[in-house]
């Protein structure tokens, strides 16, 4: 590491500068405070700020002032016919024979189930509802507990 250089004329003109003293009355502190304010650019935030702040507003102005649209639309709706129920009951009884004719004809279908049989046994309706025997008399509900206990579609 190299010492200071001690060049005479250096040392001359460094003491000649520590005995000058201002000409005139600055104030250094004021002279400081106004090279800050120099330095310092203006910015674009407070004139962002103020841009957004009434475009805010005047967003909000539009949004109470405007008059409230009201939309008006006309429906045309035509009834459609409704179906029967015994259309209904003929379709599901049509889907079931077609399903039972293709499980018997088909080559993929499997081999019918000799224990099937024995599955469908028929418990009457009253006995399902523990109610005694014959204690319903209502004719509408005596066909469909004859189409329960047959097994035939209602």
């Amino acid at each position: 590491m190299s010492g200071p250089t001690h060049d005479p004329e250096l040392t001359a003109l460094e003491d000649a500068l520590v005995r000058l003293a201002p000409a005139s009355g600055v104030n250094r502190d004021a002279l400081m405070f106004r090279a800050g304010q120099a330095s310092v650019r203006r910015r674009a935030w407070p004139i962002a700020a103020v841009a957004s702040t009434l475009t805010a507003a005047g967003l909000a102005a539009v949004l109470l002032l405007r008059p409230p649209t009201v939309l008006e639309r006309v429906v045309l709706v035509e009834p459609s016919p409704a179906p029967t129920a015994p259309q209904q009951d003929d379709s599901a009884a049509d889907y079931l024979r077609l399903r039972d004719r293709l499980e018997r004809e088909s080559d993929d279908a499997p081999p019918p189930n000799p224990a099937a049989p024995a599955l469908r046994r028929t418990i009457p309706l009253d006995a399902l509802l523990g109610l005694p025997p014959d204690a319903v008399t209502d004719p509408w509900i005596t066909s469909r507990k004859a189409s329960f206990q047959s097994g035939d579609p209602l």
